[in-house]
């Protein structure tokens, strides 16, 4: 469908960033590390991992990352990112995981 109307939504302000953040790294990161661990887990990925001999591929990130100082220097970091382009980042972190 066709929109004839168009929007001007200002650029997130820093709280709002932390916000997007924060939730981007918990959908896009912390998500996957549950999903990954869970196919790990799996018993298909035991029973190749047992005739190949080879161990599952996990992905494994210290509790310690993401924690508030490093979000707030993200959050100085993007200051001019629009919404889209911090989930897009997020989406960039994601895919530097594998």
């Amino acid at each position: 469908d066709r929109c004839d109307e168009s929007l001007l939504l200002g650029l997130p302000d820093a709280e709002c960033r932390q916000k997007l953040m924060s939730q981007y790294y918990q959908a896009f990161v912390k998500g996957e590390l549950t999903k990954n661990d869970e196919q790990a887990s799996s018993l298909g990925s035991r029973l190749r991992s047992y005739l190949t001999k080879e161990d599952p591929f996990r992905v494994r990130i210290d509790d310690d990352v993401m924690d508030q100082d490093q979000l707030g220097e993200v959050v100085a970091a993007t200051e001019g990112f629009s919404g889209r382009e911090i989930g897009k980042l997020m989406i960039a972190v994601q895919a530097n995981l594998y």
